[in-house]
């Protein structure tokens, strides 16, 4: 998961989650390579959709 902060419930999930990498940075294109599955999760269904759009056309 790739978010520039995230919220102490998201961080509490993902602690004891040895298979889940957690990027404190904002979005890149670089972190979808060699990936097959990719989920928009914000808050934002504006930047959801920017981001399918983004996958679905393969630009990475």
């Amino acid at each position: 998961m790739a978010a520039p902060s995230n919220r102490k419930n998201t961080l509490e999930f993902v602690a004891d989650k040895s298979n889940f990498l957690l990027i404190n940075r904002n979005f890149s294109s670089y972190f979808l390579k060699g990936k097959h599955v990719v989920i928009a999760t914000t808050d934002d269904p504006v930047v959801n959709e920017k981001y399918i759009i983004f996958v679905k056309k393969r630009e990475y």
